[in-house]
This record gives C-alpha cells, sequence and structure tokens, in this order.
C-alpha cells in the first residue's frame, strides 16, 4: 500500500457476487419480489468495452420475472441513472414491505479504493485513485438502500470481475477485495472465482458466471447455498477448472427461489399447532433429508412439535420408527472403559493400537461431551461457526494419532489400483494437470513418505477408508465433525486448543508464520503467526506437540476432510456427534487448517468446506475407526 490508498479490482476473492441478509427466510412464493438488475458493457477509452455485460443483464431480466420478480432494468447506464435506479429500488423494496424479497444484480467493471467497493458507469472518466469515487457508484449505495428497507430477504449479485480496465495512473496494484462495511445478520457471500483468480466475461453471449447463475435459480426446491454449489460446478466445467466460485454464508434458515413442494405444504398446514419462526426454520432445513438422525434430532428439540407427527412417520419409513433415542445427560460421568467389540478386547482412552502393520496408528478418545462452534465475539468466528450447542459423543471411538500419510495413501493405491488423478489445485487457487498426491507442486520441496498426503479429494478418503475397512475387517471412516472439533479441542474451551494465544502455534501446528512470510506463494494481504518453525510447506506427523488426547496435528499441516455435508451454521446440526448428511450433498466440511492457514483458520471452531470431488494441495485427512 502507498500513501494509505491501495485498488483491488473487483477479482481476488474475486468478484463480490452476493450478499443475502434474512431473519427466517420464508420458504413461500407469495411474498413480494423486487429486483434491479444493471448490465453496464458500453464503456469507451481506457476503461474498455466489454462483451456480455448489457446480455448478462438481459438473461438475468427474464429469468428474474420468471421467479415472479418485478425487474427494474438498465443498460448501459451513466452515473447519475444508476443511482436514481438505487433510490427507487430503496423506495420500492419499502413499499413492498417487511416480507418482501430484494435482489440487486450487476455486471461490469468495478474497483475497489482505499477499502471501499464501486460499481463503474459506462460514462465514467478515470485516470487515478483520486477520481473513483466522484467518478463511480459505491456499492455501498445499494446496500443501505436494502438495509433501510427492512425487508426479509435481500440478495446482491454482481459480476464484476471481468478483468483490470485501468493499470496505469494508480499507485499500488494489490489483488484483494474490501470486507462490506454493511454487514446485517444473516449474510450469504459469494464470488465468482477463487481469490486471487479473474472471472471469465466469456466467448459465448453471456458471462459463465451469470449463465450458471440463471439456470441453478430456477430449479425448484433447491436451497440458495445449493443453487450456488450448482454454480460452483457449472462455472469449473464451463471454463476446464480454471474459474472456481467462492461463497460464504451465515444464513440461519433456507432460501428458495423456487420453494419446494412438501415444504410449502408443509408451512401452510403444520401438523399439531403453530410452528416458531426458528422450528419452521430448523424443520425447512431437514424436511427432505434421508437421515434418519435429523429427524430424531427434531424430536428431541421439539417433541411436541407442530411437525412431529411428520418426523415420526419419517422414522418409520426410514426405518427408524420409535423416535429419537434418549439423549445421553450432560452431567453423567464420563468412562474411558468401553464395552468389546466381538473378538476386541476392551480398551481405555489414550490407548494406542494399529490394525495391521501399514495401518494408521489409532488412539483411543473417550466419550464426552462439549459445546461445539465459536463464543459470542471470538475474534475471527464467522456466522457458521454458530450458535454454540452442546454435542454429546455417548461412545468412545478410536482416531487416527496422525494425518493419513504419503506412504499409507500409497500402499493403498498400489494394492487397490484406485486412479488417485494427475490433477490439482495449487494454494487453493490454480489447477495444474501433473500435479498429484505424489508431486503436489510444491515449489523446491518433494514430501517425504512420512508427509501428510495432500492433493486427496473427500471422495479419495471415502475409498481409503472402504479400503482400509475391508482389508482389516474393522469399521473404518472419516471423523464426523462434531467428533472432529470434540477431538481437537481435547477438553479444552479456548480459542486455539493450546490457550489464546495465536502466537504459541509453532509449538503445536505448522501453519503460516515467518517461515511462510518469506515463501515464494506469500502475499502482501496474507497474515500468519509472528513465530517461526522453519516449514514452508507440509511437516512430517508427529513434529509438532500433541494435544491433550494424544493426537498431532488437528490444527495445521492440512486441512482435514471430515464426513458430513457441509451446512451454514449448526441450525440442524446433530448433538450426539453423528454426521449431518443431506441427499445428492457436493460441498463436503473441511476442518483444522493447513500449512498456509491464517490464525483465524487455526481456531478450534474454524469452518471451511470444498467440493467433495476436489483436490488441493493444502488437503488431507485422517480416519476414525467405531470401537
Amino acid at each position: 500500500m502507498i500513501g494509505g490508498v491501495t485498488l483491488r479490482y473487483l477479482c481476488a476473492l474475486c468478484c463480490f457476487a452476493l450478499a443475502i441478509w434474512s431473519g427466517a427466510a420464508s420458504a413461500e412464493t407469495t411474498e413480494p419480489r423486487v429486483a434491479l438488475v444493471i448490465g453496464n458493457s458500453d464503456y469507451e477509452g481506457a476503461i474498455g468495452a466489454l462483451a456480455n455485460p448489457a446480455n448478462d443483464a438481459r438473461l438475468m431480466s427474464a429469468t428474474l420475472r420468471k421467479l415472479g420478480f418485478e425487474v427494474i432494468e438498465l443498460e448501459d447506464a451513466d452515473q447519475k441513472k444508476m443511482q436514481h435506479a438505487i433510490i427507487e429500488f430503496g423506495e420500492a423494496l419499502a413499499k413492498a414491505g417487511s416480507e418482501a424479497t430484494g435482489l440487486f444484480y450487476y455486471a461490469g467493471h468495478g474497483l475497489q479504493v482505499n477499502g471501499e467497493n464501486y460499481l463503474i458507469p459506462v460514462n465514467a472518466e478515470i485516470t487515478n485513485e483520486r477520481e473513483v469515487e466522484v467518478e463511480s457508484v459505491a456499492s455501498n449505495l445499494v446496500l443501505k438502500q436494502m438495509d433501510f428497507a427492512g425487508n426479509a430477504v435481500n440478495i446482491v449479485i454482481l459480476d464484476a470481475c471481468r478483468n483490470n480496465p485501468l493499470t496505469r495512473g494508480f499507485r499500488s496494484q494489490v489483488s484483494g477485495l474490501a470486507e462490506q462495511r454493511i454487514k446485517p445478520r444473516g449474510s450469504f457471500i459469494a464470488y465468482s472465482t477463487a481469490p486471487g483468480d479473474v472471472a471469465a466475461d466469456g466467448n459465448a453471449e453471456n458471462s459463465p458466471y451469470t449463465r450458471a447463475v440463471a439456470e441453478a435459480i430456477q430449479k425448484p426446491g433447491v436451497a440458495l447455498e445449493e443453487v450456488f454449489r450448482d454454480v460452483r460446478s457449472r462455472v469449473m466445467a464451463a471454463t476446464n477448472q480454471k474459474q472456481v466460485p467462492w461463497d460464504s454464508s451465515s444464513l440461519t434458515a433456507p432460501f428458495y427461489f423456487i420453494p419446494p413442494a412438501e415444504t410449502a405444504a408443509v408451512a401452510e398446514a403444520p401438523a399439531g399447532g403453530e410452528a416458531t419462526a426458528v422450528e419452521l426454520a430448523y424443520w425447512n432445513s431437514i424436511a427432505g433429508s434421508t437421515n434418519p438422525a435429523m429427524f430424531q434430532n427434531y424430536l428431541k428439540k421439539y417433541p411436541n412439535g407442530a411437525f412431529a407427527d411428520i418426523a415420526a412417520a419419517k422414522l418409520e419409513e426410514l426405518g427408524k420408527a420409535g423416535g429419537a433415542e434418549k439423549a445421553r445427560s450432560p452431567e453423567a460421568p464420563v468412562s474411558t472403559e468401553m464395552p468389546a467389540a466381538p473378538n476386541e478386547p476392551a480398551m481405555r482412552a489414550g490407548q494406542t493400537f494399529r490394525d495391521c502393520k501399514d495401518c494408521p496408528e489409532m488412539v483411543v478418545v473417550p466419550a464426552g461431551s462439549f459445546i461445539m462452534g465459536a463464543q459470542s465475539g471470538e475474534t475471527g468466528s464467522y456466522q457458521n461457526e454458530s450458535p454454540q450447542h452442546q454435542v454429546t459423543i455417548g461412545k468412545a471411538f478410536a482416531v487416527g494419532r496422525f494425518e493419513v500419510t504419503n506412504n499409507e495413501f500409497a500402499d493403498f493405491v498400489e494394492q487397490s489400483g484406485y486412479d488417485a488423478g494427475n490433477a490439482c489445485y495449487i494454494d487453493t487457487v490454480n489447477a495444474a494437470t501433473g500435479v498429484n498426491y505424489l508431486n503436489p507442486g510444491f515449489a523446491s520441496y518433494r514430501p517425504g513418505d512420512r508427509d501428510p498426503v495432500v492433493c486427496v479429494s473427500w471422495e479419495d478418503a471415502q475409498a481409503y477408508v472402504a479400503w482400509l475397512s475391508q482389508k482389516t475387517g474393522k469399521r473404518y471412516r472419516l471423523l464426523a465433525e462434531a467428533e472432529w472439533e470434540y477431538a481437537a479441542r481435547a477438553g479444552s474451551t479456548s480459542t486455539y486448543p493450546w490457550g489464546v494465544d495465536p502466537n504459541r502455534a509453532c509449538t503445536f501446528a505448522n501453519l503460516a508464520d515467518e517461515t511462510a512470510k518469506r515463501a515464494p506463494w506469500w502475499q502482501q494481504n496474507y497474515v500468519g503467526v509472528a513465530c517461526d518453525d522453519r516449514t514452508v510447506y507440509t511437516a512430517p506427523v508427529g513434529r509438532y506437540q500433541p494435544n491433550a488426547f494424544g493426537l498431532f496435528d488437528m490444527i495445521g499441516n492440512v486441512n482435514e476432510w471430515v464426513a458430513d455435508c457441509y451446512m451454514d451454521g449448526y441450525a440442524a446440526a446433530p448433538k450426539d456427534g453423528s454426521a449431518f448428511e443431506m441427499a445428492g450433498c457436493q460441498q463436503r466440511s473441511v476442518r483444522g487448517g493447513g500449512w498456509g492457514a491464517n490464525p483465524y483458520f487455526a481456531r478450534a471452531a474454524a469452518r471451511s468446506y470444498a467440493p467433495s470431488t476436489a483436490r488441493v494441495n493444502v488437503d488431507g485427512f485422517r480416519v476414525a475407526r467405531e470401537l
């Protein structure tokens, strides 16, 4: 940064694409819907014309009208027209009432200067940073209008990462996107491509991202999060894996462009009385599930709820008649003695064992209860880490003492003939061929046999545990997300398993630190811990100190795949330590932070996710085994 002024194109954590605010989003389609759609293509001079934004705006307008939106549409608008249209949009939202849904879509050029994001009108004359604020429209103007209207759901879509039109006249060029300063509760933010990358304008009539959005939002019965998972898959396929849309969410209730018929019917005629907004949101989030645990958890929470009869019927249909099992009392004493499985001697907590010479070494973790999620106000926390809730794990289980190593995974590939692929994302940004678990693309470093395996997908990890189960005759699997956090905390309730000081990390975890700041992948806007472990990429497992359960590298070294289908927040989270599952799930949870993780992602509560097929050179896994 020079002189305190930074220009960032809306292209790195790229293309701030979507923000939503909602309380309890309605699953019905009877609410008023208002949209403002702007597409700016006809730029002149140094900014340069774009091929598709006007086309994209027309496509979005037509699509939104089909979905019941009243659409205000502008093409190639100057600054005055954009500002007046935004004010008109805000007035229309306010008039529509608190139950209305608002949507703003913008395609065209966008800039960030000194922490503020700006949309560029077609008549803008910008030659230096000082002129951006005067010649452009601040994105916050839209957000303020929506916030003032106070309606139930607000959606903002910005496809504004086509290229950098202004390479001269600006004192600094730093990749990245400013965090929106207006952040009402319940936000969902999506980006049209991965951090540090640029979205395509497209060679066809529309940009790959907008085309994918327009198609995905027309699918009936698909919640917003699933819509954008579908968008991610479509864009990756259309761009030969070069563009990977990104999103994060703090929604606490589902939103549907076209609600599922079953959910809508249930919402109109609840069984057993009136449902509260929280209960309704909870039910809508599980109504389509085929996982019996979801309905057992509902009955535990709402034994006399509006949908109790339906939940019981669902359990019977799924072969789980009889309702929810009685929850284990959190006050009950925790025993480290476990009943033996058939032909297996009893084991105690902390005991280590292997089921075969080349199998992962396992540690017995005791049953117990803990509080899952981030504390209120925890530094670096995200909405998807809440609400905090108690989880009771009623039976001891075994966890890999270390992350699965290169040598262990190579044994699996050799003995099973499994195809581990030949392409992997490097540093989560660029997809590269000829890169795989044997050669993960680390500059001047080739991982050894004892390094944790990377460039493996969730599906690869599932194939490994299935093979290991068959090989040993034992029940191996991935950890459930709740089990992972329980094992990572190991009895700690602090921000980090080792305490509250992130700069103690080098004793316990391989993260981004002073060594990383000298690495070729380091960028100016990255953040690291203030210690030095002299490790740039992965480190052999067991180098750092273990936690109180005797587990190594639960934080750092590699991100770890867990079993769960990713959900935004814990409104429907199982409280018995089981994995959350959803039919057709494509996004899986990832925990623990890797060798490049900043302090925020080293927290015990930190969560992330990725497509189940994604192979990234910071992602690996560890195994669990039932006892």
